[in-house]
C-alpha cells in the first residue's frame, strides 16, 4: 500500500511540474528555444505577456519588454500606429514574430521587424532577487530581459567633467536633465553602470526623481529589466529604493 501510494505521489509531482510549464502554439519558440536561435534568423515567434512598453514617439514604433514563466525578451522598435499602440496594455499575452538580433550580447528582436497578435491569458511578474549572481555573469546572464531586482548596493563615483559625482545624464556625463541618467553601483569588488532609460521612465516618473536624488556611499535596491551591453549587465532601472 506504501508503494501504491509513493507512486501515486510521484505521478502527482511529475504532472503538477509538467503542468507549470507554459504551453506554447504551433512553431513558437520557448525561452531556450529562442536564445539559440542564430542573429538574424527571420520569422521567429515567441509568446510572452507584455511587462512594459516605451513611450510613444513621432517615429511610429514601440519597444516591448516581455516577460513569460520562463524568461524574458525584448522587441526594438516594433512599428505601430496610434490605436496599436494604445491597444498593448501591461499584463497582456501576445505573440511576437520577426527578425531574431543578437546585439551587444543582448538577444531581442531586430528593430522594425516585429509583428504582433494579441492572445488571451494575462500574466504581470514580479521582480526577480538576483542579488547572489552579481559576481557570476554566466548565472545572472539567465535572467537576461526579466523584471529582477539587486539588493543593498552601494552608490560609486561616476565621472562628470573629472569630478566624482552620483550620477551623469548620458554614460559620460555630457547630457542634461531629460536625457538618460546613468549611475555605477558597487557590490562586494563589482561595479556595474545602470541606467535609467528615458523612453521607458522620463523625467517626470519618480525612478528618474530618484536617480537624480542619489548620494555617493548610499545603499539601494534597484528594480529593473536585466539588459546586456558588450558583456556585462546593464540594468534599465525601473525602482530605486534607500
Amino acid at each position: 500500500m506504501k508503494k501504491i501510494f509513493a507512486l501515486l505521489l510521484t505521478l502527482a509531482l511529475t504532472l503538477t511540474l509538467v503542468g507549470c510549464k507554459e504551453a506554447k502554439g504551433e512553431g513558437v519558440k520557448n525561452h531556450a528555444q529562442f536564445v539559440e536561435v542564430e542573429d538574424k534568423e527571420e520569422n521567429v515567434s515567441i509568446e510572452a505577456y507584455i511587462q512594459a512598453k516605451t513611450y510613444k514617439n513621432s517615429w511610429n514604433n514601440v519597444s516591448l519588454y516581455l516577460q513569460d514563466k520562463e524568461g524574458g525578451y525584448y522587441v526594438y522598435r516594433m512599428p505601430v500606429t496610434e490605436a496599436q499602440y494604445d491597444e498593448l496594455k501591461i499584463g497582456q499575452k501576445i505573440k511576437i514574430t520577426g527578425t531574431k538580433a543578437v546585439w551587444g550580447g543582448m538577444h531581442e528582436f531586430a528593430e522594425g521587424t516585429a509583428k504582433y497578435e494579441l492572445e488571451r491569458g494575462e500574466y504581470i511578474a514580479k521582480a526577480k532577487d538576483v542579488t547572489k549572481t552579481w559576481s557570476n555573469l554566466d548565472e545572472m546572464i539567465k535572467s537576461q530581459g526579466m523584471l529582477v531586482k539587486f539588493a543593498s548596493a552601494k552608490v560609486v563615483a561616476t565621472k562628470v567633467d573629472g569630478a566624482d559625482q552620483p550620477f551623469a545624464y548620458k554614460w559620460n556625463g555630457s547630457g542634461q536633465k531629460g536625457d538618460d541618467l546613468y549611475f555605477n553601483l558597487q557590490i562586494g569588488e563589482v561595479t556595474y553602470q545602470f541606467l535609467v532609460e528615458t523612453d521607458l521612465c522620463n523625467a517626470d516618473t519618480d525612478v528618474y526623481k530618484a536617480g537624480e536624488a542619489l548620494k555617493l556611499g548610499d545603499t539601494v535596491t534597484v528594480e529593473g529589466f536585466l539588459f546586456w551591453y558588450e558583456g556585462k549587465p546593464n540594468m534599465h532601472v525601473t525602482k530605486i529604493s534607500k
